[in-house]
């Protein structure tokens, strides 16, 4: 079931629920038929759930006893099983919130397509934030894995997120680093933290590389609780020391906080001690938070991967049936949660054309850059280019990728042209 005319979001949704309750039970050493004696449930009934059979939410309290004997018989440390035993019953209540999602659009015609905005951002500072995007209809698959479109929700991170609260409490400034490799999930933590605190009527949001400096300091006179991300700090050290200075200016006691994220803590660091006695008493007091991998443990990328697996599905509008997690998902080289998605949406794309599937042994990243040139050569079909060579394509790819495709300067083009 690849086409999108077979795709049907109840029935992913289910299907990709049972096999995350299947690969429990089979960490926790469980067959079907000893996990039905212990839960007093048949091997029809189990066998029905982990296949994701049937039109209506499976029954809470049979959910409730597969998930509790499961975790009871899985060997790993009491943190880890508490984490996984809240992560599947979220899952399932999300079940229910798909349930009355599809219930409501059988009664309504759907809502058009607007982007979403950082509903706690006041109208006088929402030029400073980056916007939530929506997802376009003809987006290349690499955007399925951005940050800003959160194809697949935000999970895990119990530990970062529960101490939010203990930061964010108290008056004045404060800030944050918090630091990891590319993919590790440092922006979608910063967007998620922004979500919680909006709850509380904050102003929040990813601190925009294009704002205009006199929103920023049109902060100083506000004294409403404030949480400014700032993506790649490591280069931008000038924005950060503009935007310390226009923080301790504000009103006494008025709550802000500055989080920095950053691939590690290095001699950037060093150039924000180096301002006035403020500025930099507020950076020497910053702690670094070192961002550990998503998906450390076998169980938790096989975990990690049916999520992605069934979040990108339900983007393209296509089945997962016969989808299989990619060699060596077993290894560290998928902590990342950036390459767990990447394989999940290969995957996808390879039923796509099948003829032109991709190395499952490639790198996941790579792979998804395969499928993505049939975008350039279309694009590049339909803007009549008359040579459509692959190394000179991509070329100009890279360019537009690093300068933003309204900035790359002709001569540039031409010089690629020429090779």
């Amino acid at each position: 079931m690849s086409s999108s005319e077979n795709w049907n979001p109840w029935r992913n949704a289910l299907v990709l629920f049972g096999r995350t309750l299947r690969t429990l039970r089979e960490d926790a050493g469980l067959t079907q038929q000893a996990l039905g004696e212990r839960i007093h449930a048949s091997n029809r009934t189990l066998s029905d759930l982990e296949l994701g059979k049937g039109e209506r939410v499976p029954a809470e309290a049979l959910v409730v006893a597969y998930v509790d004997r499961c975790i009871a018989s899985w060997q790993a440390a009491e943190v880890k099983r508490d984490e996984r035993r809240a992560d599947l019953l979220r899952s399932y209540r999300l079940l229910h919130d798909l349930r009355e999602q599809l219930r409501s659009s059988e009664k309504n015609d759907p809502a058009p397509n607007s982007a979403p905005k950082h509903e706690g951002a006041a109208d006088d500072f929402d030029g400073l934030f980056l916007r939530l995007a929506v997802l376009p209809d003809d987006a290349l698959p690499s955007m399925l894995l951005r940050p800003e479109y959160g194809v697949v929700p935000f999970s895990g991170r119990q530990a970062e997120v529960a101490d939010l609260p203990g930061w964010t409490s108290g008056a004045g400034v404060a800030a944050r680093l918090v630091t990891g490799p590319a993919g590790q999930g440092k922006t979608r933590l910063g967007l998620r933290l922004c979500e919680l605190v909006q709850a509380e009527g904050w102003v929040a949001g990813i601190v925009s590389e294009d704002g205009d400096p006199a929103l920023i300091e049109s902060l100083a006179p506000s004294s409403r609780p404030l949480l400014l991300v700032v993506d790649y700090a490591e280069a931008r050290v000038p924005a950060l020391l503009s935007l310390a200075r226009t923080l301790l200016a504000r009103p006494a006691g008025s709550p802000a906080r500055l989080l920095l994220l950053a691939r590690s803590a290095g001699g950037w660091l060093g150039e924000l001690h180096r301002d006035d006695d403020a500025v930099a008493g507020l950076f020497l007091r910053t702690v670094e938070q070192r961002l550990t991998p998503l998906a450390r443990s076998v169980a938790d990328r096989h975990a990690e991967f049916a999520r992605a697996l069934g979040a990108i599905a339900f983007q393209l509008r296509r089945g997962t049936e016969d989808v299989d997690p990619p060699p060596g998902i077993d290894t560290v080289r998928y902590e990342r949660a950036l390459d767990i998605h990447a394989a999940a949406l290969a995957a996808l794309l390879d039923l796509e054309i099948p003829e032109d599937r991709s190395d499952p042994q490639r790198d996941p990243v790579l792979r998804v850059l395969h499928h993505e040139q049939r975008y350039w050569r279309r694009t590049a079909d339909s803007a009549g280019l008359p040579d459509r060579d692959q190394r000179r394509v991509r070329c100009v790819v890279a360019l537009a990728t690093l300068f933003g495709a309204g900035s790359v300067r002709p001569c540039w083009c031409r010089a690629v042209a020429r090779r």
